[in-house]
């Protein structure tokens, strides 16, 4: 994501370092509210975004911190997210 937004908000590594050292927030919250910002300005499916993206963030921080099994319906539910994540973020293009 880091990518996507550097190159389609035209934004550089220092922007991104700049407001990171600004909030205190992770780098990958930031850039996560950066982009439903982006697309909200941009009238795109902000919304959305929102809702995938946090949920798949909720799904990794279970599978990875908290040593959750990830069954076939998991999988296929996030699967399922970043593919419709995706989609939001390839209308930016």
């Amino acid at each position: 994501m880091k990518h996507i937004w550097l190159n389609i908000m035209k934004k550089k590594q220092e922007d991104l370092i700049n407001i990171q050292g600004k909030s205190k927030g992770g780098s990958h919250e930031i850039l996560i509210n950066q982009v439903g910002s982006y697309l909200k300005e941009k009238n795109l499916d902000a919304r959305n975004f929102n809702i995938g993206i946090l949920q798949l963030k909720k799904m990794r921080v279970s599978a990875d911190y908290l040593n959750e099994l990830v069954d076939c319906i998991k999988s296929q539910t996030s699967l399922s997210l970043s593919s419709e994540t995706l989609k939001i973020l390839n209308t930016c293009k």
